[in-house]
């Protein structure tokens, strides 16, 4: 699995399921492989549309695995790491995929 689909699983598992209790979705570009590109904002509308796409999910997962990064616990940080190790994104499930994204467009969670 190259990088590339490895993150487009992350964005498709969090679109399909993850961010459904934050946020809106618009703008869905797709792929054979997943989305490649969405548009959010969240359901209260105070934040304006965001891009979420592959560079995003690569930027959370780079924060998330960052030594010392406190942005997620050990046991997300842990699952990540499994699947980041063992280059299978189908170990992250959809709360994780959101987080992911989460940390890619804001540096932390905002939303539980």
């Amino acid at each position: 699995m190259t990088d590339d689909a490895f993150f487009t699983d992350i964005l498709t598992t969090a679109v399909e399921g993850g961010i459904d209790h934050w946020a809106n979705a618009r703008r869905h570009e797709l792929s054979d492989a997943g989305y490649r590109r969405v548009e959010v904002n969240d359901h209260d509308g105070e934040l304006e549309w965001q891009v979420l796409d592959a560079a995003v999910v690569a930027r959370g997962v780079a924060l998330i695995l960052q030594d010392g990064q406190t942005v997620l616990d050990a046991h997300w940080g842990g699952m990540l790491r499994e699947a980041r190790a063992a280059n299978n994104s189908s170990l992250i499930d959809a709360e994780l995929a959101d987080y992911i994204v989460q940390i890619g467009l804001f540096g932390e969670v905002v939303f539980n």
